[in-house]
């Protein structure tokens, strides 16, 4: 029987810091090219909007260590001594990662195929009985983590560190860096972070970057073409000598999460800071002649891009995007669907949406918490799992969404970051110093849990 993690331990964790790419050269092209810093998808909107915050493991980590250090009972926010396993549905599991750790993200291929990045570089994987650390020789906190099966796994941390790897082979696994700096059209700053990955195939890769309410600056001077922008996007671009290279995509606002349920039907959630938070962008296949419409129509940033140019490939992207209303002003912080026609978002204040298809907008689903959600996940329409601060987990029926219950160590309750599942009876979330597993348990609420 595999141990669970009962014991008291320490909320103190440790998350590695991140720098934030210096806006001091965007904010040269901004003032050069004003109509390039103008979001013209919304307008401005009110409270809690002032600025874009993703990612932010390492400020929370720091807060919630001194929340944890003055956590006493009765206080909601904290648990007493930790509750038998069998009283709750999701149980503590024993990883060798310390508690002092954070963990950001949870993906799998297979119930003895799963695999949770962190703080300080941590990757973990779960072969079906037990955790197991493999090194990666990265100091700095990893961010999102995805691939297209158990043999080419993607790990993003910053644009200084981006990880590759084929499996988990005899106990452990070996990572490549494929980091874009210095394989870029552009100069990206090595600090820009990656904070969503996606992949259809061995070959289709998209990153997401959190660089402000702009995005990183893009300055391209070629002889037919020059471009003066910002991007929030990298996807690989074909080269001759058939090397890595990363193409530099046009955007603004911090890409908090990407989905899709193929390689043409893609979702995204941005936080534009103080110009337009909730974003929720759909992207579909662009298979017209180059470059994308949507590059020739940032007229402000573009200079001799026309209809059949090429040398614009350095910044093209391959998809359409749309933008779909959400109905907030609050950022979201992931995005999921179960089908290409049933796709969810959640968010900041507990904000929970869902977009079927015919509807205008993503709908309001009604949530019991006022606490930001950061990953979702679900085995289907009808069975969805949200995850967020203050060790909230929620679970969707197919017709309301309800609070679950779990073990949680004595002090308070830790902020969740990710979770998945194999299927409706295997679910995994990671968060700050903890891993909890769901096995189909659903006893009543038991005190100490949630």
């Amino acid at each position: 029987m595999r141990r669970r993690r009962g014991d008291e331990v320490s909320r103190r964790w440790i998350t590695q810091g991140f720098g934030i790419a210096s806006m001091s050269v965007l904010g040269a092209l901004v003032a050069a090219f004003a109509s390039c810093a103008t979001n013209n998808e919304g307008e401005a909107v009110g409270e809690d909007a002032s600025t874009s915050t993703l990612p932010e493991a390492a400020a929370d980590a720091e807060a919630d260590a001194e929340r944890d250090s003055s956590c006493e009972l009765p206080d909601a926010q904290c648990t007493g001594p930790v509750v038998p396993c069998e009283s709750v549905s999701w149980c503590m599991e024993s990883t060798p990662v310390t508690p002092r750790h954070a963990l950001t993200a949870v993906w799998g291929t297979s119930r003895s195929d799963v695999w949770a990045v962190g703080s300080g570089g941590s990757i973990i994987h779960y072969d079906g009985s037990a955790w197991t650390q493999t090194p990666t020789n990265v100091p700095s906190t990893l961010f999102a983590i995805g691939g297209s099966g158990p043999h080419d796994i993607w790990v993003a941390s910053s644009a200084e560190y981006l990880l590759h790897g084929s499996g988990y082979t005899n106990g452990t696994a070996e990572w490549t860096n494929e980091a874009p700096v210095g394989r870029t059209p552009v100069d990206i700053d090595r600090d820009t972070i990656l904070s969503a990955v996606w992949v259809s195939s061995t070959s289709d890769v998209r990153l997401g970057t959190a660089v402000g309410d702009f995005g990183y600056p893009i300055r391209i001077m070629d002889p037919t073409f020059m471009y003066f922008g910002s991007g929030n996007q990298l996807a690989p671009l074909n080269v001759d000598d058939g090397g890595l290279r990363w193409r530099t995509i046009p955007g603004k606002g911090s890409v908090a999460s990407i989905w899709g349920s193929s390689d043409d039907d893609v979702w995204m959630a941005v936080d534009k800071g103080g110009t337009e938070r909730g974003l929720l962008l759909h992207g579909t296949g662009y298979t017209g002649p180059a470059p994308n419409p949507t590059l020739l129509a940032d007229r402000g940033c573009v200079v001799g891009c026309y209809p059949g140019c090429t040398a614009c490939a350095a910044v093209d992207d391959r998809f359409a995007w749309t933008s779909i209303d959400s109905q907030s002003k609050l950022a979201f912080r992931a995005i999921w669907g179960s089908s290409e026609s049933d796709v969810w978002a959640v968010g900041e204040g507990g904000n929970i949406r869902r977009y079927q298809t015919g509807d205008p907008r993503f709908q309001r689903i009604a949530s019991p918490t006022p606490h930001t959600l950061r990953a979702i996940w679900g085995s289907g329409p009808s069975d969805v799992w949200m995850v967020g601060d203050e060790g909230t987990i929620l679970h969707f029926d197919g017709t309301t969404v309800s609070e679950s219950t779990a073990q949680f160590p004595l002090g308070a309750k830790p902020h969740l970051r990710g979770v998945w599942g194999s299927g409706p009876s295997d679910v995994w979330i990671v968060g700050d110093g903890i891993v909890l597993h769901y096995t189909g348990r659903n006893p009543s609420h038991a005190e100490g849990g949630r």
